[in-house]
């Protein structure tokens, strides 16, 4: 296990020379240079911003958010956790994200939704009537992906077809499509049907913002101050092997479009077996985040 400390800030568009000297200073120009989130950092005379990933005991970090201090700049900042190969292999239970920007759809299009089972105030448990409509063509020649607001999953029909060969529960594969356009030859909507317990109290990593006061489901997020450190109550033997959180994270009462007239909680979480993580190693799905889960 390592924590990083993810550090981001912006002194202008006109100060890349000073942005230079500054983390030259700190001896992490060379670092900020080469790593890939800053390639359009410096383009000819404007500047975009830097961002840096160091481990928490690296000293350069104090030196450079002592400088930032200094010229009156807050830089954003976040603690990362990365886990070993060992660690992620011995989880019986693991959060499971998809590393990319998203896509658009949803709420964002207009999507039909039942809402007899939902929350009357954050709307969670609201169910989709299907087809899910998303912008497929965002998806190029990646196995999977996630609609950017309610999260849900968008897989190849290859990774669908293969995730029921191996026997894997809590999924059922469902039409998805583009807006105007018949359901997609190509990729399935992965939708899940189970629902993991919720969170046991002792978990670390997580705040609330403006929660919903009628169900308590809506309005969680990730902490940028601690590590995500997820623990959950008891599951039975027989709990599927993809299962959605309990709590609904993002912000409920966003309003993604005009026709977005009945909030649907925001986005659910997704905790997959260890045998499902397997499965989806050994077809090679690339993109995937882990959090390993822990027993209360």
């Amino acid at each position: 296990m390592q924590d990083f400390q993810f550090v981001s800030f912006f002194l202008g568009h006109d100060a890349g020379d000073r942005a230079r000297r500054l983390l030259a200073e700190c001896e992490l120009l060379d670092v900020a240079l080469s790593s890939r989130a800053n390639r359009h950092a410096w383009s000819g005379d404007v500047h975009f911003g830097v961002s840096l990933r160091l481990p928490v005991e690296d000293k350069r970090l104090e030196a450079l958010l002592e400088r930032l201090r200094a010229v009156g700049e807050k830089p954003f900042t976040r603690l990362d956790r990365e886990h070993s190969p060992e660690e992620l292999g011995s989880a019986d239970w693991l959060i499971m994200r998809v590393a990319t920007a998203g896509l658009y759809g949803g709420v964002d299009y207009g999507q039909s939704y039942r809402f007899e089972n939902a929350c009357g105030t954050c709307g969670a448990g609201a169910e989709l009537v299907p087809p899910l409509v998303a912008e497929l063509g965002k998806m190029g020649k990646t196995d999977i992906d996630h609609l950017v607001y309610e999260g849900h999953f968008i897989v190849t029909k290859r990774i669908a077809v293969a995730l029921g060969k191996a026997g894997l529960t809590g999924i059922e594969p469902t039409p998805v499509q583009t807006q105007r356009r018949p359901p997609s030859a190509h990729h399935v909507w992965l939708r899940i049907t189970s629902e993991f317990p919720r969170l046991h109290e002792s978990t670390t990593g997580y705040e609330t913002e403006a929660p919903c006061t009628v169900c308590g489901r809506g309005g969680h997020y990730g902490s940028a101050k601690e590590p995500e450190v997820p623990r959950y109550n008891p599951v039975s033997a027989d709990t599927p092997d993809f299962n959605r959180t309990w709590e609904y994270f993002g912000d409920w009462r966003q309003v993604r479009s005009e026709r977005h007239l009945r909030p649907v909680g925001g986005s659910q979480g997704v905790v997959v077996s260890q045998r499902a993580r397997r499965v989806l190693q050994d077809l090679k799905v690339r993109r995937l985040i882990w959090i390993p889960m822990s027993p209360a």
